[in-house]
């Protein structure tokens, strides 16, 4: 009798705390959303605010010239005005995530496909690959949002079977062109959440004029000890890794 009562305390007990979880997240996924609603407000009142700047500017250009001190201090609060607009979006779009939830048994790994200004890239695949560079489909992938967030979430028998010597990203695009194979080897083990940032430029995977001109930028800017981009398991283009800090290596 005793070790019943010892059980259904002891399912009570989780029972609480898998509920105070759900309150949490649901809380903190509410504030996220109130944060969203604010920083889109506060952009507005900064567009608004560099129109009204632009016509003063015109006005002092016309009436002092484009010279004059009170016009150049202008222009660089326009500056100022644009690079906190920048800054607006970016938190913007980290707001907006959305981490999936995974139980001790499982693992995740998420992070942000971003661009040389810090924006999210959309529409490219995330996948694994083991330390020979060997793609490993049974993990799964994930597409990146509006945000270039990514995750991807790794279940219970196959975190028991993860590859000795870690994994490492591969971006790639709806070609299946290689845009990113990591070198940083990610440890991956059960109840872990592992975050792993990746810096491109945006011009090498969208450029003006095309895919032929990407393919001509990339030969033209390319040193000569980088490898050549590649399509599934061959050497490619690597971008910028950075860590949970956002700090590059």
């Amino acid at each position: 009798m005793g070790a019943i009562c010892i059980h259904r305390s002891y399912v009570t007990l989780m029972n609480d705390e898998d509920k105070l979880i759900q309150d949490l997240a649901n809380a903190f996924a509410g504030l996220n959303a109130e944060q969203t609603a604010e920083l889109s407000n506060f952009r507005e009142m900064r567009v608004v605010a560099h129109a009204l700047l632009q016509q003063e500017v015109k006005r002092l250009q016309t009436k002092l010239g484009s010279a004059h001190t009170r016009v150049r201090a202008l222009e660089a609060g326009l500056k100022r005005n644009l690079d906190a607009i920048h800054d607006l979006d970016v938190e913007r779009e980290a707001a907006a995530i959305r981490m999936p939830q995974i139980e001790q048994d499982e693992a995740l790994v998420h992070g942000r496909i971003m661009d040389e200004n810090r924006r999210g890239i959309s529409g490219l695949t995330v996948c694994l690959q083991d330390s020979k560079e060997r793609l490993l489909h049974s993990l799964g992938k994930a597409i990146t949002d509006v945000s270039g967030y990514y995750a991807i979430k790794i279940g219970k028998e196959k975190v028991e079977k993860m590859p000795e010597g870690g994994v490492s990203l591969v971006v790639r695009l709806n070609t299946r062109r290689i845009v990113y194979s990591g070198v940083e080897s990610l440890a991956v083990t059960a109840g872990q959440v592992v975050t792993a940032n990746v810096r491109l430029n945006r011009n090498d995977i969208s450029p003006p004029g095309g895919a032929a001109a990407g393919v001509k930028a990339a030969k033209a800017k390319r040193e000569p000890a980088t490898p050549p981009a590649k399509e599934e398991n061959s050497g490619g283009d690597k971008g910028q890794f950075q860590d949970d800090a956002g700090k590059s290596p």
